[in-house]
């Protein structure tokens, strides 16, 4: 409801860069065979070899993680009908890397190992995040100030106390 006193609306808005503090290397392990005993187990002993390599050059175990595990029939055509081969094993495990020095190395002994790299991601750490979230809201607001200081000016007036304030954000791009 209008209080009879002037008011000032504004709206502020904030951009920031930023690099990124974090890799995921994607890894992805897949076999078949003719049983799906035999193609779940050579899976498990890709991922162990793939796990005990991670851990031997120092990464932690909250820094892998396992994403996805799905087991399908194997079946190819062979031009009239399809013929079923056994079965794959499909996992998919997540490496965090907190340098971008890591990540070569990752790469090679994922596939040393016997697993492949499906992607190699740059993104920015959930702290880095939140640090960045923060800067935002706080230039965005300096920008809000300054523009309802303008007009406010423009007016011949003062600017007065403050009423409300509102808030959202957006992802990162």
């Amino acid at each position: 409801a209008y209080s009879g006193t002037p008011e000032v609306s504004a709206q502020g808005s904030a951009t920031l860069k930023a690099q990124p503090d974090e890799i995921s290397v994607y890894v992805q392990i897949e076999t078949k065979n003719n049983t799906l005993q035999d193609a779940q187990q050579a899976n498990s002993d890709i991922r162990e070899r793939v796990l005990d390599t991670l851990l031997g050059m120092g990464l932690e175990e909250k820094d892998i993680q396992i994403s996805t595990y799905t087991n399908y029939p194997w079946d190819e055509w062979n031009g009239n009908q399809y013929v079923s081969k056994g079965f794959i094993v499909n996992q998919q495990i997540i490496v965090k890397a907190k340098t971008f020095a890591q990540a070569p190395r990752i790469v090679d002994k994922v596939i040393e190992s016997g697993a492949l790299v499906n992607g190699i991601n740059l993104e920015l750490s959930e702290e880095k995040q939140n640090e960045l979230k923060v800067q935002a809201l706080i230039a965005a607001s300096e920008n809000a100030k300054n523009k309802a200081q303008a007009i406010a000016e423009g007016q011949g007036r003062d600017i007065g106390r403050l009423l409300s304030v509102e808030s959202s954000t957006h992802p990162f791009e």
